[in-house]
């Protein structure tokens, strides 16, 4: 009878314990990762803690030069596109040609964007930017070729140098010679 009222006892105490605990996170405790603590700012008035976490929305800068009225350096947020930048850079001139960019195409922290002519020969194409049909208008470099190097792109990043190409699968130092004078980073 003694070891029954004993395990009632334990149990409550557990319960009220439990609720307490409970209660207690409810009303104010916050979980907070250790790198959103290194920017915080801490504020203490004799009864309370308070913490102001500050986020930043930039995620880098690009520079965007060639066909725009206002080339240069912008900084951007995650998500925004080659469309955006474009307007940011207080759109296009008149002799753009925008046919060969997909503007829909997201834009990453360190990126050159240049906005070709019209009628300009010669243009290298940036293998970090370029969609499927654009890395298609290479010499050897066909449907799958053009996928597997946006898949690449996808998995490790954006390419560093024009001879990172070669970790593609199924590009070679012989398909690399046909195109390192029309690619670039």
């Amino acid at each position: 009878m003694k070891r029954k009222y004993t395990s009632l006892i334990i149990c409550v105490c557990f319960a009220v314990a439990g609720t307490w605990y409970l209660s207690f996170l409810k009303n104010g405790t916050i979980k907070v990762s250790s790198s959103e603590m290194e920017r915080a700012e801490y504020n203490y008035d004799n009864t309370n803690l308070t913490a102001e976490i500050h986020t930043s929305t930039t995620e880098g800068k690009v520079y965007i030069s060639g066909e725009v009225n206002n080339p240069g350096l912008y900084e951007i947020e995650k998500g925004i596109r080659i469309s955006d930048v474009i307007e940011m850079a207080g759109g296009t001139t008149d002799s753009a040609d925008l046919n060969g960019l997909n503007l829909s195409q997201y834009v990453f922290d360190e990126e050159n964007i240049i906005i070709p002519a019209t009628g300009c020969e010669g243009l290298l194409i940036n293998i970090n930017t370029a969609d499927k049909q654009t890395l298609m208008s290479l010499d050897g470099i066909g449907d799958k070729l053009s996928a597997a190097i946006i898949d690449y792109r996808n998995k490790n990043g954006n390419f560093k140098s024009t001879d990172e190409i070669k970790n593609v699968s199924r590009i070679g130092e012989s398909t690399y010679k046909k195109i390192k004078d029309k690619i670039t980073v």
